[in-house]
This record gives structure tokens, sequence and C-alpha cells, in this order.
């Protein structure tokens, strides 16, 4: 739909609204230049000027276009730029304020020319988001708070419509490559997110100015977490299966590690909350599925798990760390508190995890090697074998305790013998026959035996100091 200017020349309707929000900016800049001092009524007449010409140039579309759809839209947008006019011109008395009015509008005026000016829809998305940078950077640029919060509702915007339609869109190979057009445009979508929040926080320091403001620091840090999490989720519509659980993982073991460097609780809280909600889930939804050909211990699923597994080791080993320092008198009063005091909890958490991933990796590898090996009667023998597995790794994580003096895992060994007991005496008893029955027994009177043991010999050299209690 256009309009002709002159003989042989067409003005897209798409580039009159963008021209109408240059307007609107000239309208921000040029009363403070031409009258040093504005008042209402020029301020008044630039708004009404633009206004003017809009009305003029839509009126004409109406009569001259065949997209009756698109003028009406143009239409609308000319009654909703009069009706803040009005109320502009009833309610504000401050003449500071009406540049802000015109600011507001012609950001609104911008977005809107994205979905007039796209002829496919699925760029619309990325259109916002690359408005969202520009607005992102004019805002810090000039310290305006008006532009930066417009910045964070296209990008809200641009969400929205990336979530609900293209992310839900039918898998579509961009010719010539493997790549899914779908992780293309949300990958790009996250990154241009990270980009902007980047801005926020290292544009002023790069202007030789004070550190950023409050609000450019919350925003920028949203930004980057939304940016971040955005590319995390872009990698499920171009692979499948437990390869995203390696990439989230190795991911979020990333975030720690730039966590602890930079020393950000911001940050380590972050790579908390992706390692419990976004790896967590993921495994849990995947708990069961198989990737490829089952091989005892070195198939995907137990691999991928192990990983996940080793990710939580890891990280409450090293909190750990941290509480034990806290906890020392040879450190500086209050420094280790105040920067990791609200933490140390996760030591005990992530301990605990790290070791139900690992149980409940190994107990499907049972199953499945059960499931693929023709024994007789194998029911009976799969029930022996969980319980003989699970007494030898409660003794296990016993000795591990002890050797690394780590209390959580003694506590998790001796606690973890209570179900074992319950199965043995409960289950395996009355439905398993003799000798797998004999088995269960043995084994798991055997572990009782060596960790009464342990605690009998090493129990009073615990360095309670050291194993934090």
């Amino acid at each position: 739909p256009a309009f002709a200017a002159s003989e042989g020349t067409l003005w897209p309707t798409e580039w009159l609204v963008v021209l109408h929000g240059i307007i609107f900016l000239a309208g921000t800049t040029i009363p403070p230049v031409v009258w040093r001092r504005p008042s209402m009524r020029e301020d008044l007449s630039a708004l009404a000027a633009g206004s003017m010409w809009f009305v003029g140039t839509t009126y004409y579309l109406f009569h001259e276009s065949p997209d009756q759809q698109l003028a009406l839209v143009s239409w609308g947008m000319a009654v909703l730029h009069m009706i803040l006019f009005g109320v502009t011109y009833s309610r504000v008395t401050n003449v500071d304020r009406m540049p802000r009015v015109h600011l507001a509008m012609a950001a609104v005026f911008f977005t809107l020319a994205a979905p007039l000016q796209l002829n496919d829809a699925s760029y619309l998305a990325a259109a916002w988001c690359v408005e969202g940078l520009v607005f992102a950077a004019v805002g810090v640029y000039f310290r305006d708070r008006q532009m930066n919060v417009s910045a964070l509702i296209v990008f809200l915007l641009g969400a929205v419509r990336l979530f609900g339609w293209e992310y839900l869109s039918d898998p579509r190979v961009i010719a010539g490559t493997a790549i899914d057009f779908r992780f293309f445009m949300v990958a790009m979508c996250g990154l241009l997110a990270m980009v902007a929040g980047g801005l926020y926080l290292t544009m002023p320091r790069l202007l030789d100015r004070e550190q950023p403001s409050e609000f450019e620091r919350r925003s920028g840090a949203a930004l980057l977490a939304l940016g971040h999490l955005v590319v995390l989720i872009a990698m499920t519509c171009q692979w499948y299966g437990r390869l995203i659980l390696v990439l989230w993982t190795l991911d979020v073991a990333v975030v720690w590690a730039i966590g602890f460097v930079w020393r950000s609780t911001a940050i380590r809280w972050y790579a908390a909350a992706l390692a419990l909600g976004l790896v967590g889930g993921r495994a849990i939804y995947h708990f069961d599925s198989l990737d490829g050909t089952f091989g005892l211990l070195t198939n995907a699923r137990f691999l991928s798990l192990a990983f996940v597994a080793a990710l939580y080791f890891a990280v409450g080993w090293y909190y750990r760390k941290l509480r034990l320092a806290v906890a020392s008198k040879m450190n500086k009063p209050g420094k280790l508190q105040k920067d990791f005091g609200d933490e140390t909890p996760l030591d005990s958490l992530f301990g605990i995890l790290g070791n139900v991933v690992l149980l409940f990796a190994i107990t499907w590898e049972i199953h499945g090697w059960y499931g693929r090996t023709p024994f007789f009667q194998i029911g009976m023998a799969e029930q022996a074998t969980y319980s003989i597995v699970w007494a030898v790794y409660a003794a296990v994580a016993v000795v591990v305790g002890f050797v690394l003096r780590y209390r959580v895992f003694r506590l998790l060994g001796l606690v973890g013998f209570a179900p074992i007991l319950g199965k043995v005496f409960l289950i395996d008893l009355r439905n398993l026959e003799v000798l797998p029955r004999i088995l269960a027994f043995a084994v798991l009177g055997l572990t009782l035996m060596a960790v009464s043991a342990l605690y009998q010999k090493f129990a009073a050299r615990i360095d309670q100091r050291e194993d934090g209690g």
C-alpha cells in the first residue's frame, strides 16, 4: 500500500508511520533549541502540527489505497495520538513533561511501524529486539530513563511474540544449512537482549561516567538473564534428547564459575536457579528416556545424568569449602560471611541432589540391563540387585563422608539404610526365593557391620571444626 508522491515515485504507508515518529522526535528536540524556555503553547503546537500532518496523510490513504485495513490501522493510530494529545493538554501543566509525551509516542509509532513494514511476520520479534537494542543504546548514552523503560517494554513485547508464535511454529531449515530457522531467530533475539544488558552495565564506564545507576544495573542484569535464558531455550529448536541436557549443564557450570570469579552473588544465585529449574527439570523430564543403543554405564542417559550429578557434587563441595572458611577464625571477621553467608545452605542442598541423581541413574541402569537380559525369573533377580546396589551405595557414601570429613555424605548414607531395610524385610523377604533373598540379606548385613565398625573406629577422630558440626 502506497501513495504517489510524484510521478513514478511510491511512498510506502509504513514509512509514513516512521516519518511521523521522526516528526515527534523533532518536536522533542526543536522547541528547547529554538526557544530556550519553551512554553506550553509552543510545545503543544509542535504536537498538533504532527497530528494534523498524520491525519491528512492517513485520510489520503483511506481513499487512495486498495488496502482499507491498513488505512484503518493508520486511522486508529492517529485517533490514539489525538486522545493522548487531549489528555496531555488537559492534565499536564509542567512544560518539562511535554517532551516526554513526544518521546513516548515516537517509541510507540516506531514499534507499530515494524509489523506494517515486514512482509514476513516471522521476523517481527527480531525487528522489535533490534529496536529495543537501539532504544537501550540511546537511553544509556543520553541517560534517559524513559528510553530505557521503552527498551525493556519492547524487549518484553518481542519475547511475547517470540514464544507465542515463532517458537511454536513448525520446524523450518534455512536453505543450504542444517540450522532450524526457529533456533536462529530465538537465539538471535536472546543475543540482542544480552548485548543490550551489557550496554547498561558497561557503557557508563566507557563514557567515563560514574558507576551505572541502580536502575541501569537492575535493567542490565534482567536483560542479560532474559537473553541468556532465551538462548538456552533456543537450543531445543535445534537439538534433541540428552545433548541439550549436557549443553545446559556445561553452560550452568560456566555461569557459576563467572559468579565465583567476579564475586557476584546475583550471578551465583542465577546459576543455582538454572541448575535446579532448567537442568534439574530437564533431567526429570527425560529421566527414563534413552538416546541410541543401550550399553551398561556407557549410554547417553547414564552419562548425561552422571554429568549433572558431577555438577551438583562440584558446586556442593565448593560451597562446603566456603562454609568452612566462613566458620574459620583465621579469616577477616565478617568478610566471607558478607559475601557468601546466605549461600552456605547450598552446600547440603547440592550434596543431597548429587547423590539422588547419581543413585537414580544407577537404578535405571539396573532396570535397563535386566530388561535386555533373558534370565529366568528375572523379576526376583532385579529386585535383589536393587537391594544389594543400594546398600553398597549407602555404605560408600558413609566411607566417602569419613574420608572427606563431609557430614552430609555420612548422614545420607545412614539415612539411606532405612528404606533399604524396609524393602528387604517387607518386600524381599516375602517375594524372593531363597538364593536372591540370602544375597540381599548378606550384603545388607555386611554393609551395616562395615559402617558400624567405621563409626566405632573413627567417630572419635572426626574433626568437628573442619566438618562443620
